[in-house]
């Protein structure tokens, strides 16, 4: 019974308050333009299609991947696949060139100072982890942007998210700034601290600014 009762409240505070950090991250892909292209990844391939699966809780269905896969390559954006035998072991996403970028999950609209590209949408087959394919993908990624002509590229991140956060420390992104959300008893606010030219926008409004007087906890931890 008590345990019954202790999901019970943790249910509860959960649809009460929810908050959650978003941070933005930024990296120049020039020093990435000269590297050799890699054999082993292949360039907005069809076939990823045929060999995906679903591997853990929350991944797509095979169906949707696949209308999210077609649908992404229609829109103009990049992806980045390696498949070992019939399995898909990983995959990345480039948004086209812009001066604008529109997150799938929290359907925020980004606006830049500047043209650039957003890596995003990165996953890696269990079998396959721990063999540097993220680092190669991320390589893949830049040096494309990179001979795009493009000056910077983005990422964003969840603050919890460690398995991101190493890759964005390993390549020495630089922290830009933050979305936080909040949602109260089902309504949700959000705040944004951004520089200047950067905008941060939902359902059309701009995202009030917040003020923040401290560093992010995630920063700290890649300094």
């Amino acid at each position: 019974m008590l345990r019954r009762l202790r999901r019970t409240a943790g249910g509860l505070s959960r649809f009460v308050y929810l908050s959650g950090e978003l941070q933005m991250y930024v990296i120049d892909p020039a020093p990435y333009r000269s590297l050799p292209a890699r054999d082993e990844f292949h360039r907005n391939d069809p076939d990823a299609i045929r060999l995906y699966r679903p591997t853990e809780s929350g991944d797509l269905s095979i169906d949707r991947f696949a209308q999210v896969f077609r649908r992404r390559l229609a829109a103009g954006h990049t992806v980045f696949t390696v498949h070992l035998g019939d399995t898909l072991t990983h995959y990345r996403w480039l948004s086209r060139a812009g001066h604008t970028y529109v997150d799938e999950t929290t359907n925020i609209e980004y606006r830049f100072p500047g043209r650039t590209r957003v890596t995003f949408d990165v996953c890696t087959h269990p079998s396959a982890r721990r063999g540097g394919l993220r680092a190669r993908g991320g390589e893949c990624a830049l040096r494309e942007a990179a001979l795009d002509g493009v000056a910077l590229v983005h990422s964003f991140v969840e603050y919890d998210n460690h398995r991101t956060m190493r890759s964005v420390a390993r390549f020495q992104f630089s922290y830009v700034g933050s979305v936080w959300s909040t949602r109260i008893l089902g309504r949700l606010s959000r705040r944004a601290s951004l520089p200047a030219g950067y905008e941060a926008r939902s359902g059309g409004a701009l995202i009030t600014p917040a003020r923040v007087t401290r560093r992010p906890s995630t920063e700290r931890s890649l300094s």
